[in-house]
């Protein structure tokens, strides 16, 4: 009788306790997913976006990491890696490609690494989700949870729209947004949640009262798809039931006992046409004004939006302007389509984003992104064509309304819920035609070795988080502080709270501009010659990438304080080109600055001859004067007098006259101008 080889029985012993680890890994990382999907959603509410730096934004991503972190240990308790190649190498080319064009472009706004930090995150997210245990039935799961968050968010949307309190909570605004900071990132997240009930497999012994239930989500959902009003939402909710639809029809073949019962096309439809009709019915506002809506494309301004970002890559056509400039370089161009278009609408907000993610691409990396791009969609579009059954038209109407989203809309994956759907979702696509690559070790230590050094990967990047987090926390502290506009902080207290932000990469430009933004006064009024230069460099420093209105307004009223005034009106004329709306308080301040210095330059006298390289001066302020009487601005005394006193040394005494008789009528008590005697 043989003896068994001690290895052999070691193995044979292991592989129950892997199978069962992998079980147990797997039941978490579904877990984990469940709790991403319902419940960081909620803690969303209240949100502004990404200008805003919320705290839950991070709570979602230490989700991420833990999902990721266990999911990549699989792999070595199955002995396998599990890797979608075709998506995995165009990702990884358009890496490379966008690399390359941000190395050999112009510029580079270093504060975009952490872009690819989170496209790297994403990357490691989709690989982690390709090992669990695959199979249909897991495809389920998921389904059903997207399916729930998204009855979650119209929920939600419902409450917000009619400021619902429960519990002392209000759900404000009022406006259905969901867990999301925008309307249309609520909508194509809720329109591909609504679209799932075409792909779920119902059981036999309960179909009616299943079906029951998603007719019931689906009416509540396209309710709230209506209160939010969104052409994306609508658009994608459509065409991907067509696409649904039509690769259900294509893959349709005899029933057999063994065929999946799935929710009829036509039962989908009249539940989505009830809610809208339903909503149509009880809330304010006409169905065909709706449509109306929808159909309006928002004037000129997408249109110079979209020929502005295409002019940029039509300047650097083949590495673009560089990684994170499309901010720097929108608005000018932008402004110049705008006019060639005979409008006047000027956005007077800074632009980050064309609502284009091709067009975004292809104006910061040029043709060497936009080709990345292409190499993920033809990928994806390849998965797609050769899965059986035709069930590739169910994946791409699945994902057409983020996919939709990506190309009218500000980018979905400012919110980690939508760019963890958009993977999610990726993943349901790809798990098909997946590769098995198997592991080879030289012994179970070298396992453990490779599984604590994921793990403490794992560990180091949520603490890392959790630490991003707390930086948030004093950021979002900050901003609301100094939105109190009757108990203005001052700026010690601000710069302690941010002091550990300033060392940190990613929040130390808001951090900084921030902190600029409070000592708009500080430069106008006590600041010397020289702190004003030292504080301009600063302010180069905090906005280069970021050229806000304000940070025109900051500029100018430095400059005037170096006594700098020509060159701080030339900007000036250059900022309300830019930004329209920012203009004629900032003139008040430089002119009348000006004005100051001209008089303590020269000596008063009654003659205008030796005021003659000045009289510029006088007449502009003069027209700004008369500008803001038509427009009804509050007028001080202070801006009679610089009125008057430019009127004077222009020569017109009976104008000078008539605006300081206007002028005591108006401020009969200000002493400044008693002392005027005409």
């Amino acid at each position: 009788m043989s003896l068994a080889n001690p290895k052999e029985i070691a193995t044979q012993h292991s592989q129950p306790i892997a199978t069962t680890t992998v079980k147990h890994l797997h039941i978490l990382v579904l877990f984990l997913l469940a709790c991403l999907f319902l419940f960081v959603a909620p803690l969303q509410l209240g949100s502004s976006g990404w200008e805003t730096i919320d705290t839950s934004h991070w709570i979602g991503w230490v989700v991420v990491a833990l999902i990721t972190g266990m999911g990549l240990m699989m792999p070595f308790y199955q002995q396998r890696w599990n890797i979608a190649k075709s998506l995995l190498l165009a990702t990884v080319a358009y890496i490379l490609l966008t690399g390359i064009a941000a190395v050999l472009a112009n510029d580079f706004n270093p504060a975009v690494r952490w872009e690819w930090c989170g496209l790297l995150a994403g990357l490691l997210f989709f690989l982690a989700l390709h090992q669990m245990p695959g199979g249909d039935k897991r495809e389920q799961q998921i389904l059903w949870i997207i399916l729930l968050s998204g009855f979650t968010q119209a929920i939600l949307g419902y409450l917000q729209y009619h400021s619902i309190s429960i519990a002392g909570y209000t759900f404000r605004p009022t406006a259905a947004v969901g867990g999301f900071y925008q309307v249309n990132n609520f909508s194509s997240y809720l329109a591909t949640a609504a679209l799932i009930p075409l792909l779920l497999h119902l059981p036999r012994r309960h179909r009616i009262s299943v079906q029951a239930f998603l007719l019931l989500i689906l009416m509540l959902s396209a309710y709230s798809l209506y209160l939010a009003s969104s052409r994306t939402g609508l658009l994608g909710i459509v065409i991907g039931a067509v696409l649904i639809l039509f690769g259900r029809w294509r893959g349709r073949h005899k029933p057999q006992a063994k065929t999946p019962v799935i929710l009829s096309g036509w039962l989908w439809m009249i539940a989505i046409m009830a809610g809208y009709l339903l909503a149509h019915l009880l809330e304010d506002g006409s169905l065909v004004g709706k449509v109306a809506a929808l159909g309006d494309p928002g004037g000129l301004n997408r249109r110079g939006m979209y020929e502005g970002t295409w002019n940029l890559f039509l300047e650097q056509p083949l590495f673009g302007h560089g990684l994170g400039t499309f901010t720097t370089n929108f608005q000018p161009a932008y402004v110049a389509t705008m006019e060639q278009l005979g409008n006047s609408k000027i956005i007077s907000s800074t632009t980050t984003y064309p609502h284009n993610e091709l067009l975004y691409r292809l104006a910061e990396s040029g043709l060497m992104g936009g080709l990345g791009l292409m190499l993920i969609a033809g990928a994806t579009i390849s998965i797609w064509w050769r899965l059986p059954e035709h069930r590739g038209w169910l994946y791409a109407g699945l994902l057409f309304p983020l996919l939709l989203h990506t190309q009218t809309e500000y980018p979905f994956y400012h919110s980690l819920l939508s760019w963890t759907l958009f993977l999610t979702i990726l993943y349901l696509t790809s798990r098909h035609l997946v590769a098995h690559e198997k592991l080879v070790w030289s012994g179970t230590k070298a396992s453990l070795a490779a599984m604590l050094l994921i793990f403490a990967t794992t560990l180091a990047s949520t603490v890392f988080l959790v630490d991003k987090m707390v930086r948030s926390m004093a950021m979002e502290q900050a901003l609301i502080t100094t939105q109190d506009t009757q108990n203005k902080p001052p700026i010690e207290y601000l710069q302690g709270l941010l002091h550990a932000n300033l060392q940190d990469s990613y929040f130390a430009p808001p951090s900084r501009r921030l902190l600029m933004l409070q000592q708009v006064d500080w430069i106008q009024n006590r600041a010397t010659i020289e702190e004003a230069k030292a504080w301009l460099e600063l302010l180069h420093t905090a906005y280069r990438h970021f050229p806000t209105a304000p940070y025109y307004h900051m500029q100018v009223l430095a400059l005037t304080t170096i006594n700098k005034f020509d060159q701080a009106w030339a900007l000036l004329e250059q900022a309300g080109r830019l930004y329209p709306r920012y203009k004629s308080q900032t003139e008040r301040v430089v002119l009348q600055k000006w004005l100051v210095y001209i008089a303590n330059q020269q000596p008063s006298t009654e003659a205008g001859e030796k005021y003659t390289p000045n009289k510029t001066v006088f007449s502009r302020y003069s027209n700004w004067l008369a500008q803001a009487t038509l427009q009804g601005t509050p007028l001080s005394a202070q801006d009679y007098h610089f009125g008057i006193y430019s009127l004077k040394h222009m020569g017109e005494d009976d104008r000078a006259r008539q605006l300081l008789e206007l002028a005591r009528a108006q401020h009969p008590e200000a002493s400044v101008l008693q002392k005027w005697k005409l």
